[in-house]
């Protein structure tokens, strides 16, 4: 369990490839990166800010992995998480802008095979809908997320079975398997995989030469930063996660020197030097707000707007339009953010998580001091938010811990409770019983024993220790005649919480 007790750790060493000229509004930020990755724990961050065609800083600041003393330089390898949708929609619009494919066509009309729980969105579903995040269809990441083996045909598969939490069109609701879907149109269409298409359209043109699709491309390359999490107050290494499958919503891993060639092209309009490498005709569409989001009212300066766009959020930096996207996969946080009117990017790739929004305070950071706007405190408002945040994950937790009574028995048998159990939507979860012990398998990726808290609910405690923060917690239903009828999944991080109902045995 997480009780997130503070520990500082002195152990960053910052380097650079090469040193860029000392900009002058971004004295002190080496000083920002080193505080605000003591208050955290961070081990390793890259931070690039680039300024119309040039780039004006790249750097490196602590550690690739805990406990030793490679360090993290503008080189290194991250895995850049949802930054990748970007590089989807912008893929999709190429083909659109060649007429391949079109941004208001039924996606079903590219993938005939696919299905929806609502059948009228078989002939109304686009490809604007799907990258937008305004389909309506359940989030659903557990499902995907218990099974990094399986394939993208599985993953186009499971979309049949979303629920829709809001009608078609009505609000944003963010769904990777519509960035999946969207991505698997581009083999439909080509003679290219998705993961050859960004290769082609944009590593290769872009010169972002370290950059990949995939964690097995990481194998055998040097300076790749590795991922962690933090347990108990210590800080974890873990491995990579494969997400393969969802390539098209999140598996592209890069380092902020490539990231930065990528902010070049933004903020030339598609352009890098006299090469047009997007067509501004697309990148005119993808940059159009589709769907309205929820205004942060607590953000540093409120917002006229917030939309998203396809790939990417749109909202108003004080008088400035700001594209944005964060990024998260197991141990790695990215922050993405450009500024099209007076020519500033950003990018920011960690290698903890939880950072408590590190990666993006970073990014205000370097867009406040260039653009001169608002003399706020940054750290002493991102030490007040980690701190609320720190405080509140202890107080769940404890409350948790302090609703245990080992004393109220389970009402049924262990053997009662054994079987497989079934969610149209989230899969199957199997309960099994080995030496008066229950054990608990969703998908490969949650595997553990059952640790009794009281009555008919147990606590998930994973054999991957790195898995054990937070609580995971199943409450069983029985019915009158003292059988177990189903049980409900609680992971204590997502909102969602499912029904899983017990299969009947044979």
């Amino acid at each position: 369990m997480k009780n997130f007790i503070f520990y500082i750790f002195v152990l960053y060493a910052l380097t650079s490839a090469h040193v860029q000229a000392q900009v002058k509004e971004l004295d002190g930020l080496d000083k920002f990166m080193k505080q605000t990755m003591e208050l955290t724990q961070t081990q390793g961050v890259a931070v690039a800010v680039v300024r119309g065609d040039k780039v004006i800083y790249t750097k490196g600041f602590g550690v690739r992995e805990v406990g030793k003393k490679a360090p993290v330089d503008k080189d290194t390898l991250f895995a850049i998480g949802s930054n990748t949708k970007y590089f989807t929609a912008t893929a999709v619009g190429m083909l659109v802008d060649e007429g391949k494919l079109s941004w208001d066509e039924p996606l079903t009309k590219y993938l005939p095979k696919l299905r929806f729980s609502d059948p009228y969105l078989f002939t109304e579903l686009t490809l604007r809908d799907a990258l937008s995040h305004r389909t309506g269809l359940a989030r659903a990441d557990a499902a995907w997320y218990a099974r990094p083996e399986m394939s993208r045909a599985d993953a186009l598969a499971m979309i049949e079975h979303l629920p829709l939490e809001l009608s078609f069109r009505s609000g944003f609701i963010y769904n990777n398997f519509m960035f999946v879907a969207a991505g698997e149109t581009i083999p439909a269409v080509s003679d290219n995989s998705w993961d050859e298409m960004i290769k082609e359209r944009f590593f290769v043109p872009l010169k972002m030469g370290r950059s990949n699709t995939s964690v097995r491309d990481l194998k055998g390359m040097d300076n790749v930063a590795t991922p962690h999490t933090i347990i108990d107050g210590k800080v974890l290494a873990i491995p990579y996660h494969n997400i393969d499958a969802f390539g098209a919503a999140g598996s592209i891993n890069s380092s902020v020197a490539d990231m930065a060639q990528w902010c070049k092209v933004q903020l030339a309009n598609g352009k890098l030097g006299d090469k047009q490498i997007i067509p501004e005709a697309i990148i005119d569409v993808i940059r159009q707000p589709h769907t309205l989001m929820p205004l942060n009212k607590e953000s540093s300066r409120a917002n006229a707007h917030l939309a998203y766009s396809l790939g990417i959020a749109r909202l108003n930096n004080g008088p400035h339009t700001t594209y944005t996207h964060t990024g998260g996969i197991d141990g790695m946080l990215s922050s993405f953010t450009f500024i099209p009117e007076p020519q500033l990017c950003v990018v920011t790739l960690t290698n903890t998580a939880p950072n408590y929004g590190l990666h993006s305070i970073v990014s205000s950071w370097v867009v406040d001091h260039m653009l001169g706007m608002g003399d706020d405190d940054h750290l002493a408002k991102f030490t007040e938010g980690t701190e609320k945040q720190k405080t509140k994950a202890a107080e769940d937790i404890a409350k948790h811990i302090a609703s245990a009574a080992p004393s109220v028995k389970p009402s049924v048998p262990l053997e009662s409770y054994v079987g497989t159990y079934d969610n149209e939507t989230f899969g199957e979860l199997v309960i099994s019983l080995a030496d008066n012990t229950l054990r608990f398998g969703y998908g490969s990726v949650f595997v553990g024993s059952l640790k009794h808290h009281r009555g008919d609910s147990f606590d998930l405690v994973n054999d991957v220790p790195e898995r054990n923060g937070g609580v995971f917690n199943l409450s069983f239903s029985i019915d009158g005649k003292g059988n177990v009828e189903s049980v409900l999944m609680d992971n204590g991080i997502s909102p969602t919480r499912y029904m899983m109902q017990k299969k009947k045995q044979k």
